[in-house]
């Protein structure tokens, strides 16, 4: 506990100096050192624990776990475009493998509680994400009972869900180099998404704006935040334990 203590405040430097400053997540810079640190702590941990497993066993099994933890996390961190829960998700049987070949016969009590710990944050983050695409749906469908009749074109902005709901009603996604735009068109902007660009407010009649509310204390995707499950553009973490913004959602219409 001591050592992990020591690399996790070693690592809180190691994030805010070496990590990028991105204004996606600028209010929450210092809790993003906090918790980047423990997760480093945790990965650095897997990696130690193939590699000692290696070192004090060395047999096939051994050498193939070792390899598939390291061939995983080479991919995940320096080949593929984004570090995603993707990426990352193959490690799992490994370090299941690793952790249950470390212990020893029989588990006891305190690991069963760890156990149930870790089950009740894995709740709380899945129940964070369906909250999130509950929403999504949720605006797609207002949008799509005020807007799917529209004599003009409707366009949006963002990917991820959002696209997928709204492009089955007739949304079409917009493309800044040749997206055709003409005055009564109507704009559909998620904040919380990526490529967003903004719009010259001299172009459109007053913005007008739906909020709701988020899964409170705990996120894998909302901005500002420095979550980025799905992808590390987001932020540096696959998950945040803070105060969760409210979604915004944008409507315009063009002069």
């Amino acid at each position: 506990l001591t050592g992990a203590a020591v690399t996790a405040a070693i690592l809180v430097a190691g994030f805010y100096f070496l990590v990028p400053h991105k204004s996606i997540y600028s209010l929450n810079r210092a809790l993003t050192c906090v918790e980047g640190a423990v997760f480093a702590t945790v990965g650095l941990s897997i990696l130690s624990l193939g590699l000692l497993d290696l070192c004090r066993k060395r047999d096939a099994v051994s050498l193939l776990l070792w390899l598939w933890i390291l061939g995983t996390f080479l991919f995940a961190t320096f080949f593929n475009w984004s570090i995603t829960a993707r990426t990352i998700l193959p490690l799992a049987p490994a370090v299941a493998i690793l952790v249950l070949r470390s212990t020893q016969v029989g588990i006891p009590t305190f690991s069963f509680w760890r156990v149930v710990a870790g089950a009740i944050l894995a709740l709380l983050l899945t129940s964070a994400d369906f909250r999130e695409a509950q929403v999504v749906r949720k605006v797609s469908d207002i949008f799509r009972q005020r807007f799917a009749t529209e004599e003009g074109t409707v366009w949006f902005q963002s990917h991820w869900g959002f696209q997928y709901y709204v492009q089955q009603w007739g949304a079409y996604p917009l493309n800044v180099a040749h997206s055709e735009i003409v005055s009564g068109d109507v704009m559909l902007v998620p904040a919380n998404n990526t490529g967003v660009v903004p719009i010259s407010s001299d172009r459109v009649f007053p913005i007008e704006e739906l909020t709701f509310a988020s899964f409170p204390l705990i996120t894998t995707h909302v901005a500002a935040t420095g979550a980025g499950f799905y992808s590390s553009v987001r932020g540096p973490l696959p998950w945040a334990m803070d105060y969760v913004p409210p979604g915004t959602y944008y409507m315009a219409r063009f002069r």
